[in-house]
């Protein structure tokens, strides 16, 4: 659930007309490239727990490369407004959760 929150949120759905690229300092860089070498050493694990410690380092990735899409590439009247937008679903999909029966 939390992995098909972080896609929506992220960075595959804003423009699916586009292939996105992202650059990233050295540092940042460094730190995705080990995250890769986490997931192939859960894949080489395999345990059933490592689907669950796949899906954070896919969290973490996809995250990453979201924050540094948008400072990239959007001025910050726009990230307010995509922030709004998301704030004003994730509230939306929250009362449905909470309200649904009712």
């Amino acid at each position: 659930m939390l992995l098909k929150k972080c896609l929506c949120d992220g960075l595959s759905f804003n423009n699916s007309f586009e292939i996105l690229k992202v650059d990233l300092l050295e540092d940042e860089l460094k730190t995705v490239s080990q995250l890769f070498d986490q997931i192939n050493d859960e894949l080489n694990f395999q345990d059933r727990p490592s689907e669950e410690m796949i899906s954070t380092y896919l969290k973490q990735i996809i995250i990453r490369a979201t924050r540094h899409w948008k400072k990239q590439n959007l001025q910050t009247d726009e990230l307010n407004l995509i922030n709004a937008e998301q704030d004003f679903f994730r509230n939306f999909s929250r009362l449905v959760g909470i309200h649904y029966k009712e």
